[in-house]
C-alpha cells in the first residue's frame, strides 16, 4: 500500500507501522510524528516522493491517517507517547 504525501504531512493508507519504517527510511526522525501522521519539515517532501510516497491532496491524506490510525488497536499507546514526548529536542 502507498505512503501519501500532501506536501507537509506523511500518512500510511494501511498501517502505521509501515507509516515509521517508511519515515525511518528516509531519514525523519521520530519526533516529527503526529497521531497517524508525520510533520514533513523542509527539504523532505522530495526525500519522500523520491522514496516511492504518492504526492495526494490534504482530503485524501487525511481519510488515509483518519482510517488507519483510528483503526489501530494502538490508539491509547499512541496518544500517551503524542504527550510524553519533547519536540524541542527534534533535530531534522
Amino acid at each position: 500500500m502507498p505512503i501519501l504525501t500532501d506536501g507537509l504531512h506523511l500518512v500510511s493508507d494501511s498501517s502505521l507501522a509501515e507509516l515509521h519504517r517508511f519515515a525511518g527510511e528516509i531519514g525523519l526522525n521520530r519526533c516529527h510524528y503526529r497521531r497517524g501522521h508525520y510533520d514533513l519539515p523542509l527539504g523532505f517532501f522530495k526525500r519522500a516522493v523520491d522514496a516511492g510516497a504518492v504526492r495526494a491532496d490534504n482530503r485524501t491524506c487525511a481519510r488515509a491517517r483518519a482510517a488507519t490510525f483510528y483503526a489501530t488497536k494502538r490508539l491509547q499507546s499512541s496518544f500517551a507517547l503524542d504527550a510524553t514526548k519533547d519536540v524541542t529536542k527534534c533535530q531534522s
